[in-house]
């Protein structure tokens, strides 16, 4: 509601720098709920609205929410270019804050298509940079990234390794930007990481904290994902539960048009209902 109330405030002004500012602010709110087309129609307007101003911060910020938007919406190749085009902008102006930023959305991008050696790297070289620059948020979103990677390769004791040290310092107290986001990101890893290892009664703690998280916050797409983990991890021993949390996250997924994830979700049913027909 706030920046709605901003945006109307900023209509009246004659510069566009504040109609921008808040804009900017709306296409993150958009984002981090899953409204991922508002985010796109919002992302557009900004560009329309920088093509006034002609802030180099605001054409980087565009290219990097279009690459994140475009990737949770599974249109990857897109998602891609806009990175690839926003991190040739960042080789002009500040690329110590932004650069580990796209290479951390890029190894997003390369995970979400299965090419999880070429994210590893990707992420690597990101971590690399955050650890320069100092910023928590891209440091600890790097480090989650590669405990990510490795646990889609199999890679189970480099995955713990990574993922329990973040943990370590992302649950020590105080306020850091978006600390929330990355910590329910972080719990969804570590939730996976304990399941896979048969240590499931911590998985599931996680597990609840990371849904818990998810919906307080309003983060649909973290919804989705942690009830297909919670529909996976009930399979075997209830069937029943686990069909009704992959089809609340078919339906979440669905409603922000999040292709890739639907089909995650749809691979998973199948699994479920061939599972019964075999038994």
């Amino acid at each position: 509601p706030y920046f709605s109330r901003a945006r109307g405030l900023s209509s009246g002004l004659q510069s566009a720098e504040g109609r921008a500012w808040s804009t900017a602010h709306r296409i993150q709110y958009a984002n981090w709920s899953g409204r991922f087309q508002d985010a796109l129609i919002l992302n557009e307007e900004l560009r329309k609205l920088n093509l006034e101003i002609r802030s180099p911060y605001f054409d980087i910020f565009q290219h990097f929410t279009q690459g994140l938007i475009l990737c949770a919406l599974g249109r990857t190749e897109e998602a891609e270019q806009s990175l690839r085009n926003g991190l040739k902008r960042v080789e002009q102006g500040d690329d110590t804050f932004w650069r580990p930023r796209f290479l951390n959305s890029l190894g997003w991008v390369y995970a979400e298509e299965g090419d999880y050696e070429k994210a590893l790297r990707l992420n690597m070289e990101s971590l690399k940079g955050a650890l320069d620059s100092g910023d928590p948020e891209t440091i600890h979103n790097a480090r989650i990234n590669l405990g990510e990677n490795h646990l889609a390769l199999g890679n189970l004791t480099e995955a713990r390794d990574i993922l329990e040290k973040t943990w370590e310092e992302v649950k020590t107290p105080g306020v850091f930007y978006s600390k929330w986001r990355y910590k329910t990101r972080l719990f969804l890893a570590l939730a996976e990481l304990y399941t896979g290892m048969g240590e499931r009664k911590k998985g599931f703690a996680f597990l609840r904290k990371a849904l818990d998280l998810a919906e307080r916050n309003g983060a649909r797409r973290h919804q989705a994902r942690a009830l297909l983990l919670k529909g996976r991890f009930l399979r075997k021993t209830r069937p029943a539960e686990g069909r009704k949390c992959l089809e609340r996250a078919l339906r979440l997924s669905e409603e922000m048009g999040t292709i890739r994830l639907s089909h995650r979700i749809r691979k998973e049913i199948t699994r479920l209902d061939s599972q019964g027909a075999g038994a």
